[in-house]
């Protein structure tokens, strides 16, 4: 390590200042800063896009970032629109009166039109976000816009070529690494205004993501010493013997607690009965908990505007916040420990308030209520509490004030006994189909329609993916990239809804099919080449959006699926499941075929499917 940045190391160990300043007795005026790393930034987006920025006069900032290929998520966009720009903190990077630097002497900077970017996001239509970028033509331009990796040590860990980082982001989401199922990633990201040596952010942020001190001297003015990373990333990395994420906590400590749960794989006994969203009138105030695992919570107050003293006492009668809690047949703890400043005329963001929210004896419980003692009534609720749904500010964006609170997203993981084996085991390519018809009213707005490009690849190893998901309005492509000469393929797609594809010689090599499809499938499509027999793949379109597919592992993310008790068929290359038996959590579900009823809310399912027969 070079002597300056162990200076600066010891200095903003000692330091310890809240915002990871370091003191002016210290140095000077030396400010050190914090930064999310590229595994953080790759493990924790939806969808990783590669974009060009093009001269555009109707833009506010006389460009528009055009998508040339997808990552991840295998869908592509035509742009990012304006207002998500506008709402996150890429606009300091773009915007023209953002990029003159202050004061006017100093060199300008690069001109941005032309420029390469990674962009990293999360969820899709309004709920679109931008929680990352990567500036592959100026990667040193600003650590908010570099690729910083978690895994090598001081100054090396930078990466200074568009080629590097692209394939550094390849080689991570090539090994799937997956942020735990409790992880609430925009939670998560608040440690990197977080104040350490107060405990000051929400415990919630220890499952899934912690920070480790680097010695990060390339911006001379201001080196980079925390480091956002996931929590697989070993402590090990760090460059200096400190992790934040362990900043001395107290044995009793709420966030040692929440430290000690997090780390076990098996939930408290009773546990899985109180997951889930609670609500409670308590005449003058609603309180809705979600209470997660590892015994961490969100909650929201909501005052109601009256002549009664409130039970709860919080700022203003009113606010959302995280905390933990217990409960067991006697008892129902519930303790705050951050609330997000609900003081408008200040920037709304999380802050420490520690303070017991309600404890009382359990007097009677069942599926769906609880009673507790001064007639205190929880009802179980479908809508789920989540942080990016109440308007506060956040490291990289704007939280908006207009998403939809009538969806959730959960993670399924499904485990299958398979034909002639007797223990069950993660299934990759099951699809999880939402019907509307059996499955109640959709509340709120319907998922935006913005065309998207799914493209496949058709290799020496077949169809990759093995099946493509699209949306009725989105436009197929296959991509030839075997060794396999472009000429020798002739893809059979036979729609049963959409009609057939005609001659199309303007497509270009090495794209060997090309279509936009206009309406849903009411099953799985299958893709197959009339000149080679052992390649096969799959099509799964939908009008609507809801559907999602099993990793590897048997894991697959439901994307703001409407919540309540809805209709899913599941379906598989390889295996039927019109006799199969399926449990979710425990309990075994109510099934018609291959449909199944599932409850879709704010929390994480397991799937355990047996009988299953193997397609004729």
């Amino acid at each position: 390590m070079n002597r300056s940045a162990q200076t600066r190391i010891v200095l903003a160990v000692v330091c310890g200042l809240g915002s990871f300043a370091i003191a002016k007795q210290c140095q000077g005026d030396t400010v050190s800063s914090t930064a999310a790393s590229l595994e953080w930034k790759v493990d924790s987006a939806d969808h990783i896009y590669e974009a060009v920025v093009a001269s555009d006069d109707e833009s506010p900032w006389e460009g528009s970032f055009e998508i040339e290929r997808s990552l991840k998520g295998n869908h592509s966009i035509p742009g990012i629109p304006d207002e998500v720009i506008d709402r996150c903190r890429l606009k300091f990077h773009v915007y023209p009166e953002y990029r003159q630097p202050y004061p006017r002497y100093l060199p300008p900077k690069k001109p941005i039109i032309g420029t390469r970017w990674l962009l990293f996001t999360r969820g899709e239509g309004e709920l679109l976000r931008i929680s990352g970028a990567v500036n592959l033509t100026s990667p040193l331009e600003h650590w908010d816009t570099a690729a910083i990796s978690a895994l090598r040590r001081e100054d090396d860990r930078v990466l200074v070529t568009a080629d590097e980082i692209v394939q550094s982001v390849k080689k991570r989401i090539a090994e799937r690494h997956l942020l735990p199922p409790d992880c609430d990633p925009e939670l998560a990201e608040q440690l990197l205004d977080a104040q350490p040596y107060q405990n000051d952010w929400p415990p919630a942020v220890y499952i899934g993501a912690k920070l480790i001190y680097t010695a990060i001297d390339v911006w001379r003015d201001t080196p980079v010493v925390p480091l956002l990373v996931p929590s697989d990333v070993p402590d090990t990395a760090a460059d200096a013997d400190v992790v934040i994420e362990a900043n001395n906590p107290k044995p009793n400590s709420l966030a040692a607690t929440v430290k000690a749960n997090a780390s076990s794989p098996i939930p408290r006994d009773g546990e899985d009965e109180w997951l889930g969203t609670w609500q409670a009138d308590l005449g003058d105030q609603l309180l809705t908990v979600s209470l997660r695992r590892h015994a961490t919570m969100l909650f929201l107050v909501e005052a109601k505007r009256g002549e009664r003293r409130s039970l709860l006492s919080i700022p203003n009668g009113d606010g959302f916040g995280a905390g933990v809690w217990r409960g067991d047949r006697d008892e129902l703890s519930l303790y705050a420990t951050h609330l997000i400043n609900n003081d408008w005329q200040q920037t709304r963001q999380w802050k420490a308030n520690s303070f017991p929210l309600l404890k009382r004896n359990v007097q009677q419980r069942d599926a769906n209520s609880i009673t507790l003692e001064g007639d205190v009534v929880f009802t179980r609720q479908l809508t789920p509490l989540v942080t990016y749904r109440y308007p506060h500010a956040h490291r990289w964006h704007v939280i908006s004030e207009s998403w939809p609170k009538d969806r959730a997203s959960l993670t399924i993981q499904a485990k299958v006994t398979l034909p002639d084996a007797d223990e069950l085991q993660p299934l990759q390519d099951l699809v999880f189909l939402w019907r509307e018809r059996g499955s109640p009213p959709v509340q709120g707005p319907p998922r935006p329609k913005r065309p998207r490009t799914i493209r496949t690849k058709l290799g020496d190893n077949g169809f990759e993916p093995r099946i493509s998901v699209i949306r009725a309005g989105d436009t197929f492509e296959i991509e030839a990239t075997g060794s396999r000469p472009i000429i020798d393929h002739n893809i059979n797609l036979p729609w049963f809804r959409n009609s057939q594809r005609g001659f199309t010689p303007r497509i270009e090599p090495p794209l060997i099919y090309q279509e936009t499809v206009a309406r849903g499938e009411p099953a799985l499509m299958h893709i197959k080449c009339n000149i080679h027999d052992d390649e096969h793949g799959y099509v799964a379109v939908t009008d609507h959006g809801n559907i999602a597919v099993t990793d590897e592992g048997g894991y697959a993310r439901l994307l703001h699926w409407p919540i309540g008790r809805q209709r899913l068929v599941i379906q598989h290359p390889d295996y039927d499941f019109h006799d199969a038996e399926v449990w979710a959590d425990g309990e075994k579900l109510e099934k018609k075929g291959a449909a199944l009823f599932l409850d879709i809310r704010d929390a994480d399912i397991e799937l355990r499917i047996t009988r299953v027969k193997r397609n004729e």
